[in-house]
């Protein structure tokens, strides 16, 4: 069996639990408000200026370009398009991977490109929003998922149960991150 295909079935409840998340099917209804995306961005800029750096300066050994696939700048420019407030962040924590469970992490950052896509463009309709302000969401990457995925699927068999771990560790993490964030804007 393909890696990639372990990783979606290992995580598979992980994703379907960060779905069930109430702000974040609110996002993919049709009553959303522009405050709702403004909400998601904050909440992902502590995500990604948490985590992004550190898996994507580990995943540039093994596939050159991937630092252009970054989204905290995009993330960044979204916030300010909207002029939404938002704290300057200090790092005060790390994922602390292994070196095999990088590249599952990898794998969910580069996973929740597909759905923000999803997400801007059911945005996009119900908001009329200019895709200036969506560029998180919506900005193509310069390393393609299909090369993420054929890089994935290299790794040699004893290597799945770490990457499988890692993948399980970001989502937990955004899991966490995000029921934290939203409870204290209740």
């Amino acid at each position: 069996m393909k890696l990639i295909t372990k990783l979606r079935e290992s995580t598979r409840d992980q994703h379907a639990q960060l779905d069930q998340i109430s702000e974040m099917k609110r996002l993919t209804s049709t009553d959303v408000e522009v405050n709702d995306y403004k909400n998601y961005l904050r909440a992902f800029l502590k995500i990604y200026a948490t985590i992004e750096s550190e898996i994507y300066e580990y995943a540039s050994v093994y596939i050159k370009e991937i630092n252009l696939n970054r989204r905290l700048p995009q993330l960044k420019n979204d916030l300010v398009q909207l002029k939404v407030e938002h704290e300057s962040l200090e790092v005060d924590k790390k994922l602390i991977l292994n070196h095999k469970e990088y590249l599952g992490a990898l794998c969910v950052m580069e996973g929740s490109r597909l759905g923000g896509n999803q997400i801007g463009k059911h945005l996009s309709n119900h908001l009329s929003m200019d895709k200036k302000n969506l560029s998180f969401l919506i900005s193509p990457p310069t390393v393609k998922w299909s090369q993420i995925i054929s890089f994935i699927n290299e790794q040699p068999e004893e290597n799945h149960v770490e990457v499988i771990k890692g993948a399980q560790k970001v989502f937990q993490y955004f899991y966490d991150e995000l029921t934290d964030f939203y409870k204290g804007i209740e």
